[in-house]
């Protein structure tokens, strides 16, 4: 048991902790060697969301400015949270970013590495696998764009 400081309440409170750990096991079905971003699939509302990568970075350093903000609920395995996405207006092979605010939420842990994530629930620890066929068909599908997009530079007349 640890204790949890809540700066909104100003108290601690007791929690149980469970260990969260990655074995050898765990690697197991991965590809590797592998630099492959870790692409998930969750259920947002009634729908099975594919393509979502979990990023603790986020976007590049290009400003975005967000059309708008939905609250979905979000569901992991036995666990369904809600979540706030911003809406916004860009090009991308992923639905969604799955960021930092949602992995301390549902007290993620994840590994690129293993392509997985843990998180607690109850007295047990929830696995769910990244889908490495689906994070090389992102890649793809951004790098052939990116050879469009080259290919268009060249083409274009010099004035």
């Amino acid at each position: 048991m640890w204790m949890d400081f809540n700066p909104k309440l100003g108290t601690k409170r007791p929690r149980d902790a469970t260990a969260i750990t990655f074995t050898k096991e765990d690697a197991t079905g991965v590809i590797f060697l592998h630099n492959d971003a870790f692409v998930i699939s969750l259920q947002i509302g009634a729908a099975t969301v594919k393509r979502m990568i979990v990023d603790q970075v986020g976007l590049n350093a290009t400003p975005v400015w967000p059309l708008g903000r939905i609250r979905m609920p979000v569901t992991v395995g036995p666990r369904t949270v809600e979540v706030d996405f911003l809406v916004i207006d860009i090009s991308s092979t992923y639905n969604a970013i799955m960021g930092r605010t949602w992995l301390h939420l549902m007290e993620v842990v994840p590994s690129s590495y293993h392509q997985m994530l843990k998180f607690p629930y109850g007295d047990k620890v929830v696995e769910i696998r990244g889908d490495q066929v689906a994070s090389k068909g992102c890649f793809m599908a951004k790098a052939k764009h990116a050879v469009r997009i080259m290919m268009m530079e060249e083409e274009a007349p010099v004035l």
